[in-house]
């Protein structure tokens, strides 16, 4: 089996109210369909991705600079995929981070064709044991009231979700925590995991109150607590 062709799908979606995290909203998802064609007939597939401005560069990458490189691969070789396209990464002088964007896109299409050539799901052949996992929401968005955040709690558990990743980071550390326990308490006594993602917004005095004033209410993840400019000294501390 040999590689055909590379193609990329941008498509982005309005939603239907903008979302406010700790510095930053969006009034849209998007995603990167990213195909692999093979002279089998099988079809790698993957939805990466939600960099609206950078669709565009991404997809150009992957279909003018990728392609021609993995051209007649086997595409069950994912590992020599990954070094046949990690050269693109050696120019310093552009974003380097695009290029990976776009490298992680086809590498996820390389997996799926794998697990369709062997007819089986990825999760055996990379040896897991269950069959199910519990998926999260990613919620709690500011401009809600307390209410409205233990509504969405609610409707979260009557979907059968098993749990919600929440905004905090714009507001202080004592408003969050107040908001983080509304959610918490319309989940009391349901298997229920809520995290907290301040998208690099807190200081890190102020990401060590907000862990403080929930450290008794089940907090199981803190994502991005500090901002880049204190990352590196939380992390030497």
């Amino acid at each position: 089996m040999r590689i055909e062709r590379l193609e990329v799908v941008p498509l982005e979606v309005p939603l239907s109210r903008t979302f406010h995290g700790s510095y930053y909203s969006m009034s849209s998802r998007a995603t990167l369909i990213t195909r692999v064609y093979t002279d089998s007939g099988l079809v790698g597939e993957s939805y990466n991705g939600d960099e609206v401005h950078s669709q565009l560069d991404i997809g150009r990458i992957i279909t003018e600079e990728i392609a021609p490189r993995l051209s007649d691969v086997d595409p069950t070789m994912v590992e020599a995929c990954w070094q046949e396209m990690l050269p693109l990464t050696f120019d310093i002088l552009r974003d380097r981070r695009l290029v990976l964007m776009a490298m992680a896109a086809v590498d996820s299409a390389l997996w799926d064709l794998v697990g369709k050539t062997a007819d089986m799901p990825l999760y055996r052949i990379w040896g897991g044991a269950s069959s199910e996992l519990p998926i999260i929401a990613i919620g709690g968005y500011y401009r809600q009231s307390d209410a409205e955040l233990a509504a969405e709690v609610e409707a979260y558990l009557e979907m059968g979700i098993g749990g919600c990743k929440m905004k905090v980071g714009a507001a202080t550390p004592e408003e969050d925590a107040r908001r983080f326990i509304a959610m918490r308490r319309a989940a009391s006594g349901e298997p229920f995991a809520l995290m907290a993602d301040a998208n690099q917004g807190y200081s890190v005095s102020d990401a060590i109150s907000f862990a403080l004033l929930v450290v008794d209410h089940d907090l199981w993840w803190f994502e991005e607590p500090v901002r880049w400019t204190e990352a590196d000294d939380c992390m030497r501390d």
